[in-house]
């Protein structure tokens, strides 16, 4: 699937036209009141992460500089393009040639890159016009004719509204186009649908494995506003947890299964009577045992007959993916959980100081995420703390997911309870604050008149008044409203 993605791409980006001469108008709007500086720089920050703008050089702390308030040049647009089109990796290691005289060295891969696949032919036989201004509306028109649509090069903003990219939000008309402009329009871009792939270019450029995840670099000290947090260690992490256990007993099976998804091991190995394999792995994967473990999203077995044991496979959820991938579990994560990754712990570093209590904390990642996710289906994100921490749209999977991911950053003990509220399935937490264990519903306390506090921290007797769950074994039991 990887090389067959990879082709598809490279086809469409090889029909990219690369925009010269042409008389395009101007808009006067001043972009800089359009959109704040904290999205723009979240913007550059996010293509940085994923590999995709390296800046144009480093502050003197050692921190990129993306010099956002410079003028874009065409030289600084085809390399932008070309990797936006997935061709960064074969651009560097192919070392195509070029016949332009103005091309500065570190640009030359991308420009002969472009070169070969007829993306561009410069202004002249061997002039490239490297240094010379471009568009918005130039640019606009490269991206999206370089991911298959047909588009006015005079009006590329029609284009732009029914793909999902909206002015104001995602770029601003502007008459000089700014490296800023072109951050915000790029990282918006990675949401655009690929027409002949049906797949949003981030995804597609994921399959393809060229997206990577790189944290930004920090400065070499600590200023007065950023806030004390080296103490709070996250977890709970289990300790002294083997992935292979010995079993007689259905029952016992069951409750060390438990222990090690509380772990997040992904492959397990069971020792059972001998002959007694499939009878063991039939139980383990039956409904009524499977919905005990609402972290998890797909278990899978091999059964041994007659050899005395049979393993198990777990796949989980993005959130406690991404726990497993900081306690040492797993090797690696996809770009799109590494960025998930790197907003919660963004969103946690700045709502928590070491000296705030356990129910501050928890209290703060509530707010949080009532103020800033809107209740709504957005695709398959919508289940996942990614939906509810990137996208800000999610359903209440996603609120709990993201919730259980963000105490755990505080090493706060939180697990997903899923069951029914209000006649339909619904997912919330249950966190453990100063050794007493409490109900947590964030999405029914987002309401459109503001937060409540309705069902924060309290007992299972009070969730019960609208809620409905089977009391499994492994789950923990709140016995008692949170009294401040």
């Amino acid at each position: 699937m990887r090389k067959r993605i990879q082709c598809s791409i490279s086809l469409i980006l090889a029909c990219a036209i690369w925009l010269t001469g042409l008389q395009i108008p101007v808009f006067a709007e001043n972009h800089t009141n359009a959109v704040s500086d904290t999205k723009i720089q979240e913007s550059a920050v996010h293509l940085y992460q994923l590999g995709l703008l390296d800046g144009t050089g480093t502050h003197a702390d050692g921190t990129p500089n993306f010099n956002l308030s410079a003028t874009m040049t065409r030289g600084e647009a085809i390399v932008m393009v070309v990797r936006l089109l997935g061709g960064k990796n074969e651009a560097i290691t192919r070392n195509y040639t070029h016949p332009f005289t103005d091309v500065s060295s570190w640009a030359a891969p991308y420009v002969g890159y472009a070169y070969t696949y007829g993306i561009t032919a410069g202004v002249s036989e061997d002039t490239f016009g490297f240094e010379d201004k471009i568009t918005m509306q130039e640019y606009m028109t490269l991206l999206l004719r370089g991911i298959g649509y047909d588009v006015n090069w005079k009006n590329p903003y029609v284009t732009a509204a029914q793909v999902g990219l909206v002015e104001g939000v995602d770029y601003v008309k502007t008459d000089t186009f700014l490296r800023s402009d072109m951050v915000m329009l790029s990282d918006s871009f990675l949401h655009v649908t690929v027409p002949d792939l049906h797949m949003t270019l981030y995804d597609a450029l994921d399959k393809m494995g060229v997206l990577l995840y790189r944290e930004i670099p920090q400065p070499g000290s600590m200023s007065v506003a950023q806030k004390p947090i080296a103490q709070i260690v996250p977890g709970p992490v289990s300790q002294n947890v083997s992935n292979q256990i010995i079993v007689n007993r259905i029952e016992d099976m069951i409750d060390q299964i438990a222990v090690i998804m509380d772990a997040r091991f992904s492959d397990v190995t069971i020792y059972t009577p001998i002959g007694q394999e499939q009878a063991f792995c039939a139980a383990l994967l039956s409904q009524d045992i499977v919905d005990r473990f609402p972290d998890h999203r797909q278990m899978n077995a091999t059964i041994y007959h007659n050899a005395g044991y049979f393993t198990v496979n777990i796949t989980y959820k993005d959130a406690a993916r991404v726990m497993a991938y900081m306690e040492g579990k797993s090797s690696s994560l996809t770009a799109e959980d590494m960025a998930l990754y790197a907003e919660a712990k963004r969103v946690h570093d700045s709502l928590v100081s070491a000296d705030m209590s356990e129910y501050e904390r928890v209290k703060a990642f509530h707010d949080y995420l009532c103020e800033t996710v809107t209740y709504q289906e957005y695709g398959d994100t919508a289940h996942t703390a990614y939906g509810a921490l990137v996208n800000h749209a999610a359903v209440c999977e996603g609120y709990t997911l993201a919730m259980d991911l963000l105490c755990y950053l505080s090493g706060i003990d939180c697990e997903h309870i899923f069951g029914f509220s209000r006649n339909q399935a619904h997912s919330w937490v249950r966190v453990n604050v100063d050794g007493i264990w409490y109900n947590i519903d964030t999405t029914w306390d987002d309401q459109e008149q503001g937060i409540c506090y309705t069902y924060f921290m309290v007992s299972d007797a009070t969730m019960r008044k609208d809620h409905d769950w089977k009391d499994n074994p492994n789950w923990s039991v709140c016995l008692y409203d949170y009294v401040p």
